[in-house]
């Protein structure tokens, strides 16, 4: 059973099962705190990963996001981006590797200009809504 690091209200939800560390992106928009509470939780979470020296995946689910708050994503991306950035040497030693999980191509062409941002040595992987999670590339 997956286990809730931590969720706001219908914004998103992080939870970890089975060496995957999965962030749903809900219907809402983000604000300030949630932001805050995504990279907190997401802090602790490395933090723990360092602790007990875990290796994981992690999965990004775009599925219910909506295009209309388009905006409202790019707008807190930069501060996403910069947490990443600053936890790059931890995700290259714990991070196996990434796949998004997205609805059409508008959002993929969306994503891969905010991740050509992110410095990760871990492979990422692109996928569409109906297609098989399967992490056998990041090997």
């Amino acid at each position: 059973m997956a286990k809730i690091l931590s969720q706001k209200d219908k914004t998103f939800k992080l939870s970890y099962y089975d060496n995957i560390l999965t962030l749903k992106i809900l219907e809402l928009k983000f604000d300030d705190e949630s932001i805050d509470i995504l990279i907190n939780s997401l802090d602790c979470f490395h933090k723990w990963c360092q602790t007990n020296n875990t290796y994981f995946y992690s999965l990004i689910d775009l599925r219910d996001a909506h295009l209309i708050n388009v905006h409202n994503y790019i707008y807190y991306s930069p501060q996403i981006i910069r947490y990443i950035n600053s936890q790059e040497t931890f995700l290259d030693k714990y991070l196996y590797g990434i796949i998004y999980i997205i609805n059409n191509n508008t959002v993929k062409k969306i994503l891969t200009n905010m991740i050509s941002y992110i410095k990760l040595v871990s492979p990422v992987k692109i996928i569409l809504k109906n297609e098989e999670v399967d992490f056998t590339f990041a090997h």
